[in-house]
């Protein structure tokens, strides 16, 4: 776990896994010209292999980031001399992070690529937002390697107008899109509905998953405006969408529960998280659930950093050992990113607080499913941009211990469990002495000594945890 400096006022965003094992993070880092987009590789163990700038002199957001099957690194979101005119913005760049195009895409309004993905057939698709006819439009446009457009659709919805239709890989070349006011639309990779979810099972849909069986996650927001705070709601339709099979709501009175991300591990277990906004002094949080596809509670962890004011989580993304990486921000006197990697138990060794959960079940209500027509999005040409190598600041605000293993099995009794003034350790093994090592909630050592079978060790004036 820790926080990284660029600029000062770093965003980060996105977050995707590399074929080598390591994982890159692309962020927003605000200079006095507007926002730069940065892309950062880092090792397992939170050790920053490159980090590169792509200065762009404009208002810039980053939605998302893929590491695709040749090689290649693509970033989206949105571009524009001010915030209040942005168009799509989709960049290429090779695996050394340099630059090989920067694309803005446009119509006459407001535009956010919100989401980019491969299919297994390697088509670029990317989801987001359209200005089209004065209304804001859930849209699907298929790019080439080089940028260029090869289809395209929308959804006939201004529904919400929302600036963050996002749409998720569904599989066999279908894509699930979110922030409707319906649950969820299946459509194919040129925007033709293949199915709908007639109701909405909270405010809205946040984040889309399909499972091994083809049913589908989701994740959203619920009860938005409620003067005692807004809930979480997670459920689960079968593959017809036809069946709620699960349909839970998460959260606590006087506090705002804002839907983050949505990762699932090679179980089908899930894990939810939620950006907590306090109504009143309280500080903000990260909480993270992990839920099996019934929506039963398997455990349940915030994970706000001690010091840092108004954390949020941006983006997950699963690692190989069923664990997983997350990004996002923290204060200090400046904003800086936040970068976590944490194991398939949910385990940090500090600023890990296990926090109770109790659900109630969901409601649905009815809505008008869409229908699709197509568009015409222009593309705005190549923005002449280069990368440079830039070097972060990095706060470690906590790490894992590593423990060797030896050739021999130990068979290690400590006794009594229940520690008060010392305890004993015995042990069978060839050999005569172990370095033993005590370390607090924090990941601080705060003892360190050789022992042997038999050894008493006393614990007498270390303060409890």
């Amino acid at each position: 776990m820790q926080d990284v400096m660029i600029s000062g006022f770093d965003y980060a965003r996105a977050v995707t896994m590399l074929p080598n094992g390591n994982f890159a993070v692309a962020a927003e880092a605000i200079s006095g010209l507007g926002n730069d987009v940065t892309l950062t590789e880092y090792t397992p163990d939170g050790s920053e292999v490159r980090s590169y700038v792509i200065p762009t002199a404009a208002s810039v957001t980053v939605r998302s980031l893929i590491y695709t099957s040749d090689d290649h690194y693509m970033i989206t979101g949105s571009m524009g001399s001010t915030p209040n005119d942005p168009n799509w913005m989709v960049a290429r760049l090779d695996s050394a992070m340099d630059v090989i195009w920067l694309k803005q895409y446009g119509t006459q309004g407001s535009d956010y690529a919100n989401n980019i993905f491969e299919t297994p057939q390697g088509e670029l698709i990317v989801t987001g937002t359209t200005a089209l006819g004065g209304s804001a439009k859930p849209s699907v446009v298929k790019i080439d390697t080089n940028g260029d457009i090869l289809s395209e659709g929308y959804l006939n919805t201004n529904q919400f107008a929302s600036p963050w239709y996002r749409g998720f890989y569904a599989g066999e070349n279908r894509i699930a899109f979110s922030r409707l006011a319906h649950a969820i639309s299946i459509v194919d990779t040129t925007g033709n509905v293949i199915k709908d979810h007639p109701n909405r099972l909270g405010t809205y849909t946040e984040n889309i998953a399909m499972l091994s069986d083809g049913s589908f996650a989701l994740f959203g927001l619920a009860g938005l405006g409620a003067p005692t705070g807004s809930k979480v709601f997670f459920a689960v339709l079968d593959s017809s969408l036809t069946n709620v099979t699960t349909n839970i709501q998460f959260g606590t009175s006087g506090q705002e529960y804002e839907p983050a991300a949505m990762v699932v591990d090679d179980n089908d277990d899930i894990i939810i998280f939620i950006n907590v906004v306090p109504l009143g002094a309280m500080m903000p949080q990260i909480i993270a659930i992990k839920l099996d596809v019934q929506g039963n509670v398997i455990w349940s962890n915030s994970y706000t950093p001690v010091g840092y004011a108004n954390p949020q989580i941006h983006d997950v993304v699963t690692t190989p050992d069923d664990g997983f990486v997350m990004v996002g921000q923290v204060a200090t006197a400046l904003e800086r990113m936040f970068v976590s990697r944490v194991d398939s138990t949910g385990f940090v060794p500090c600023n890990l607080l296990s926090v109770p959960t109790a659900s109630t079940q969901g409601s649905s209500n009815s809505w008008n499913p869409h229908v699709n027509f197509p568009g015409n999005t222009t593309d705005l040409g190549a923005v002449a941009i280069t990368s440079a190598m830039v070097s972060a600041q990095e706060n470690v605000i906590c790490t894992t211990t590593g423990i060797t293993d030896v050739a021999d099995q130990l068979a290690v009794s400590i006794t009594p469990t229940l520690v008060d003034d010392h305890f004993v350790i015995t042990y069978d093994a060839p050999l005569t002495d172990l370095n033993l090592e005590l370390i607090d909630v924090s990941g601080k050592l705060v003892l360190a000594r050789q022992v042997n079978s038999g050894s008493q060790v006393s614990v007498e004036g270390l303060l409890a945890g």
